[in-house]
């Protein structure tokens, strides 16, 4: 085989490799921004899971239960 068919042959891989390469690369980004939005919608289900309960006795406080530990800091846990 001559040396300008194997050339054209190594540079038509060399670029449907580059073509994958990217198409991989664009497939992770994909699959990380999708986990990332994931955990945020974790953390925003977690902390907007939390209620105010009724007192304990007639002039209790409210309290907050459920939620995150940093809403909890804020608010007494019954």
């Amino acid at each position: 085989m001559p040396i300008a068919d194997r050339l054209e042959k190594q540079e038509t891989l060399r670029d449907w490799l580059r073509w994958q390469l990217d198409q991989t690369e664009r497939t992770i980004r994909d699959l990380r921004a999708q986990q990332e939005e994931e955990r945020r919608r974790e953390v925003a289900r977690r902390e907007f899971s939390w209620r105010v309960a009724r007192p304990v006795r007639s002039k209790g406080t409210r309290c907050c239960t459920g939620g995150t530990a940093r809403m909890r800091r804020a608010w007494p846990v019954c």
